[in-house]
């Protein structure tokens, strides 16, 4: 069985229920939501902390202390879970919230995964670079939950259809 949920039906939901005044309920869907996507935030973030490399103690100790965050806390501390009805982004999601890494480290976490097509370094103490291989995390981690997800989102948006309708 196949579901699919798109944007433009919780953008539909989320104009309904603010036609109807029905707050409560926008909040309770959003937060049912997010409520099914929550379990699979512990699964990414054991799973970029568990994606080898690494440069442990080749790094000089001002080094460390310049940067005392490792690249996989940082991404694994950032995932969050966001859900919307309105908007280009309506729906539940899986995001690395890039506050967590310093300023023009913020695709890091892109990197990490293979998404950017690029991944350089300065081998430190030296003038050299190194290409760095990507490690996915992301992407692996969540697609086996993907049809589950839907499943239930689509759930979700029945049941609150069927609550406005019968509450009007």
């Amino acid at each position: 069985m196949h579901v699919s949920v798109s944007s433009n039906d919780l953008n539909r939901l989320g104009s309904d229920l603010k036609a109807a005044g029905r707050k409560d309920l926008q909040k309770e869907a959003l937060k049912r939501m997010r409520r099914k996507v929550e379990p699979i935030r512990p699964e990414i973030q054991r799973a970029v902390r568990a994606t080898p490399g690494g440069t442990d103690d080749l790094r000089s100790r001002k080094a460390r202390s310049e940067r005392p965050r490792r690249l996989r806390d940082a991404t694994a501390r950032g995932v969050q879970v966001k859900a919307s009805l309105s908007g280009k982004y309506a729906g539940v999601r899986l995001r690395i919230d890039p506050r967590h890494f310093p300023d023009g480290d913020k695709n890091l976490p892109k990197y990490l995964e293979g998404t950017m097509p690029r991944w350089r370094s300065p081998m430190w103490g030296r003038d050299q670079w190194k290409q760095q291989r990507p490690r996915p995390y992301f992407f692996v981690t969540i697609r086996p939950h993907i049809p589950a997800v839907q499943a239930d989102v689509a759930k979700v948006i029945k049941e609150t259809m069927d609550e406005l309708g019968g509450g009007s």
